[in-house]
Protein backbone atom coordinates (compact mmCIF):
# COMPACT_ATOMS: atom_id res chain seq x y z
CA UNK A 1 0.00 0.00 0.00
CA UNK A 2 1.28 3.42 -0.90
CA UNK A 3 0.99 5.77 2.06
CA UNK A 4 -0.06 9.27 1.02
CA UNK A 5 -2.32 12.13 2.03
CA UNK A 6 -5.19 10.64 0.05
CA UNK A 7 -5.55 7.57 2.26
CA UNK A 8 -5.28 9.32 5.62
CA UNK A 9 -8.19 9.20 8.01
CA UNK A 10 -10.44 12.17 8.76
CA UNK A 11 -8.77 13.20 12.03
CA UNK A 12 -5.24 13.22 10.66
CA UNK A 13 -6.39 15.25 7.65
CA UNK A 14 -8.18 17.64 9.99
CA UNK A 15 -5.02 18.00 12.07
CA UNK A 16 -2.99 18.85 8.95
CA UNK A 17 -5.61 21.34 7.72
CA UNK A 18 -5.77 23.06 11.12
CA UNK A 19 -1.97 23.18 11.22
CA UNK A 20 -1.84 24.91 7.81
CA UNK A 21 -4.78 27.22 8.62
CA UNK A 22 -3.27 28.54 11.84
CA UNK A 23 0.17 28.81 10.25
CA UNK A 24 -1.18 30.97 7.44
CA UNK A 25 -3.27 32.98 9.91
CA UNK A 26 -0.12 33.71 11.91
CA UNK A 27 1.87 34.43 8.73
CA UNK A 28 -0.83 36.87 7.61
CA UNK A 29 -0.76 38.62 10.97
CA UNK A 30 3.03 38.96 10.79
CA UNK A 31 2.88 40.33 7.25
CA UNK A 32 0.21 42.80 8.36
CA UNK A 33 2.42 43.78 11.31
CA UNK A 34 5.39 44.38 9.01
CA UNK A 35 3.34 46.40 6.54
CA UNK A 36 1.57 48.56 9.10
CA UNK A 37 4.07 48.89 11.92
CA UNK A 38 3.47 52.19 13.74
CA UNK A 39 2.20 53.83 10.57
CA UNK A 40 5.72 53.95 9.16
CA UNK A 41 5.88 52.92 5.50
CA UNK A 42 9.43 51.51 5.76
CA UNK A 43 9.95 49.19 8.74
CA UNK A 44 13.37 48.50 10.18
CA UNK A 45 15.31 46.06 7.93
CA UNK A 46 16.31 43.88 10.88
CA UNK A 47 12.64 43.43 11.76
CA UNK A 48 11.81 42.46 8.19
CA UNK A 49 14.70 39.97 8.08
CA UNK A 50 13.72 38.50 11.46
CA UNK A 51 10.08 38.15 10.49
CA UNK A 52 11.06 36.66 7.12
CA UNK A 53 13.18 34.00 8.81
CA UNK A 54 10.30 33.28 11.18
CA UNK A 55 7.82 32.99 8.32
CA UNK A 56 10.04 30.67 6.32
CA UNK A 57 10.65 28.54 9.42
CA UNK A 58 6.93 28.28 10.17
CA UNK A 59 6.01 27.21 6.64
CA UNK A 60 8.91 24.72 6.54
CA UNK A 61 7.84 23.25 9.90
CA UNK A 62 4.24 22.94 8.73
CA UNK A 63 5.37 21.21 5.53
CA UNK A 64 7.54 18.82 7.58
CA UNK A 65 4.53 17.94 9.76
CA UNK A 66 2.40 17.26 6.69
CA UNK A 67 5.02 15.05 5.05
CA UNK A 68 5.70 13.12 8.27
CA UNK A 69 2.00 12.46 8.86
CA UNK A 70 0.95 11.71 5.30
CA UNK A 71 3.87 9.37 4.53
CA UNK A 72 3.72 7.73 7.98
CA UNK A 73 7.37 8.45 8.86
CA UNK A 74 7.50 6.96 12.33
CA UNK A 75 10.94 8.29 13.23
CA UNK A 76 9.96 11.82 12.19
CA UNK A 77 6.69 11.59 14.10
CA UNK A 78 8.59 10.48 17.21
CA UNK A 79 10.99 13.40 16.79
CA UNK A 80 8.07 15.81 16.36
CA UNK A 81 6.54 14.42 19.55
CA UNK A 82 9.77 15.11 21.45
CA UNK A 83 10.02 18.59 19.92
CA UNK A 84 6.57 19.40 21.21
CA UNK A 85 7.61 18.43 24.73
CA UNK A 86 11.13 19.81 25.11
CA UNK A 87 11.56 23.15 23.36
CA UNK A 88 7.90 24.02 22.67
CA UNK A 89 6.50 22.89 26.06
CA UNK A 90 3.24 21.79 24.48
CA UNK A 91 2.10 18.53 26.05
CA UNK A 92 -1.29 18.57 24.29
CA UNK A 93 0.38 18.67 20.88
CA UNK A 94 2.79 15.98 22.03
CA UNK A 95 -0.17 13.74 22.89
CA UNK A 96 -1.66 14.44 19.44
CA UNK A 97 1.59 13.58 17.69
CA UNK A 98 1.96 10.46 19.83
CA UNK A 99 -1.57 9.37 18.85
CA UNK A 100 -0.78 9.99 15.18
CA UNK A 101 2.47 8.02 15.58
CA UNK A 102 0.62 5.16 17.29
CA UNK A 103 -2.13 4.94 14.65
CA UNK A 104 0.41 5.18 11.84
CA UNK A 105 2.48 2.37 13.39
CA UNK A 106 -0.63 0.26 13.77
CA UNK A 107 -1.59 0.97 10.14
CA UNK A 108 1.88 -0.01 8.90
CA UNK A 109 1.79 -3.26 10.91
CA UNK A 110 -1.62 -4.19 9.51
CA UNK A 111 -0.39 -3.43 5.99
CA UNK A 112 2.72 -5.58 6.45
CA UNK A 113 0.68 -8.51 7.78
CA UNK A 114 -1.71 -8.30 4.82
CA UNK A 115 1.14 -8.37 2.29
Amino acid sequence: MDFSYGNLGFWRKLFIWCNWFFTFLFVGALIFKIGYSDGAPDPDPTVVIGFSVLLISLVAYCYWVQVAISRRRLSQLALLTLLQLVPFLSPIHAVMFFAIWWFSKKEINVNEQAA
